[in-house]
């Protein structure tokens, strides 16, 4: 499994270019990510291999939301039209003028 890893990080570095990504600082560092249903929490060498990090789905989605969340209410910091489901999420996230209800 970590040749197979190891190949996918290297073909992603090759890959991403400034033609591509042209706002990205020259010094920019990609922190490659591998997702899986479960890693290893004991265990962290299992998480960093191959110049890539394992996480879990539960964590990337984590990861997103926080992000969302900073962003906050629609009405004030929408996110753009073309990303319809990360809009959505922050709808359901951050509400449009208020927040939403929240279960206590």
């Amino acid at each position: 499994m970590k040749k197979r890893y190891k190949a996918k990080f290297e073909s992603g570095r090759k890959h991403i270019s400034k033609d591509v990504f042209p706002w990205l600082p020259r010094d920019f560092k990609l922190e490659q990510i591998a997702v899986f249903f479960n890693v290893s929490k004991e265990s962290e060498y299992r998480r960093d291999f191959q110049g890539g990090r394992a996480i879990t789905i539960d964590e990337l989605v984590k990861m997103i939301r926080d992000e969302i969340e900073k962003q906050g209410r629609v009405g004030n910091n929408a996110i753009p039209e073309q990303y319809d489901l990360l809009r959505t999420i922050q709808l359901a996230v951050c509400g449009c003028l208020k927040r939403p209800f929240r279960n206590p």
